[in-house]
């Protein structure tokens, strides 16, 4: 103040904000929904603040997705309090991040309460395991999955896969078949290749479920428990011709089921 010619000088400061609080945790489940607000209302009142919520610093504009390539979206509200919520919906992978309330004052002062949110991935259930033993004696072996247990769960597509590969429908080495909920494999022509680990997958709108199937298999021991095959009969009246071998292990019976063993072809083969 000049006392001289009785002017004096005007000093207006910017106000001074309270300390911001730590940023909150928060974890949502993918494709889940949640919601955080901000409690500022009398200062926002008092002071004709501009609220805008930001995401790691960006604004949100009209778009209501969080990001342009993702199918999260948010919606805004503000409610009879006087509180601002940011509902966050359909939660993806890709838009964890920093989200921040910003209250503007007339100075360009910001207050900013943030949010830090996380998004868990959405995780089936761990496989069915189950050890399956094939023999080569059997010629071939089948796998079955009963998939009554998923209720009315949409299933979006079903699968078989062997080591990790899908398996081809066409593929001659299986027979893939159904019956209602009740999906079979069937191994044919089963030998020492066929070990491995199979799975029946049924791929849900989230999520996929299995059954595991480890599979062994048995090698024929026929070539040491069996004789030699006998020379093939004349032909019949239907042109087939025969042959028969024996098994000498004492465990036949347990092992195969039978002691005798015939094969047949058709003259018109020869």
């Amino acid at each position: 103040m000049n006392i001289a010619d009785g002017s004096f000088t005007v000093r207006v400061e910017k106000a001074v904000l309270p300390d911001a609080p730590e940023s909150s945790q928060i974890t949502l489940p993918q494709h889940g929904s949640g919601q955080v607000n901000c409690n500022y209302a009398v200062a926002k009142k008092a002071y004709g603040l501009k609220l805008f919520w930001t995401r790691n610093g960006e604004r949100f504009e009209t778009d209501k997705r969080i990001l342009e390539d993702s199918e999260a979206t948010y919606r805004i509200y503000t409610d009879e309090n006087g509180r601002d919520f940011f509902v966050l919906e359909n939660a993806q992978m890709e838009v964890a991040g920093n989200y921040s309330c910003n209250y503007e004052y007339p100075d360009g002062q910001v207050f900013a309460m943030t949010f830090s949110i996380k998004v868990r991935k959405l995780e089936g259930p761990q496989d069915v395991v189950r050890d399956i033993l094939f023999k080569e004696d059997y010629l071939s072996g089948t796998l079955s999955c009963d998939l009554s247990g998923l209720g009315n769960a949409t299933m979006i597509r079903f699968f078989w896969e062997k080591d990790g590969f899908e398996i081809n429908p066409n593929d001659t080495k299986y027979n893939i078949s159904e019956d209602g909920n009740s999906k079979r494999l069937e191994v044919t022509e089963v030998n020492e290749e066929d070990d491995g680990v199979y799975r029946c997958v049924a791929e849900l709108t989230f999520y996929p479920i299995a059954v595991r199937f480890n599979v062994k298999v048995e090698k024929s021991t026929k070539r040491v428990d069996f004789t030699e095959w006998s020379e093939f009969s004349v032909c019949d009246l239907q042109s087939k011709r025969y042959r028969f071998r024996v098994c000498t292990n004492e465990a036949c019976l347990d092992r195969y089921g039978y002691v005798y063993e015939v094969d047949s072809e058709k003259c018109s083969e020869v």
